[in-house]
């Protein structure tokens, strides 16, 4: 049976101008994140790694200025994130953090975490993201301990406008 994310850490919302112009990034090495993060998202990702091994880590930081109501800030379907891994020798652990705009991800069978949280789930919990309720900034920064390499991609964040 698989159980509920579970919650590991408070954070609350984001100085929202601290964090405003952040770049994204999307299965980046803690090298290539470090760089392009912010102040306060650097210190949140060191935050989230404790106790992760580095040799395993990529990071994903996303920001969104603002997104309308009924935006979608990713892929709509259900998925496991990092390429589906399933090495039950060193199973893939995740940690997310999001606030803003509403956007909470929905986990099987129907578990929303609370935003501002640091979440932590593994390769079997299977999810999706839900559209915005609210009109504003979004952020998510995810840190993954996973056996897959890293690309660092750079660029704009995916969205699909309601």
């Amino acid at each position: 049976m698989i159980t509920e994310p579970a919650i590991i850490g408070e954070v609350g919302p984001p100085p929202w101008p601290e964090v405003a112009g952040q770049k994204s990034c999307k299965y980046a090495t803690l090298a290539c994140a470090s760089r392009i993060a912010t102040p306060w998202v650097r210190s949140l990702i060191d935050q989230m790694r404790a106790g992760l091994p580095v040799d395993r880590l990529v990071i994903d930081i996303r920001w969104w200025a603002c997104l309308e109501v009924g935006d979608l800030p990713g892929l709509p379907h259900w998925h496991y994130d990092c390429f589906n891994e399933l090495q039950d020798d060193k199973p893939a652990r995740h940690r997310l953090y999001f606030a803003g705009a509403g956007c909470v991800p929905m986990f099987e069978p129907d578990y929303r975490p609370p935003e501002g949280q640091i979440i932590e789930y593994n390769h079997r919990h299977k999810h999706r993201i839900m559209p915005a309720t609210l009109a504003g900034p979004r952020l998510l920064v995810r840190v993954s301990s996973v056996a897959m390499t890293p690309i660092n991609k750079v660029g704009p964040p995916t969205v699909i406008k309601a």
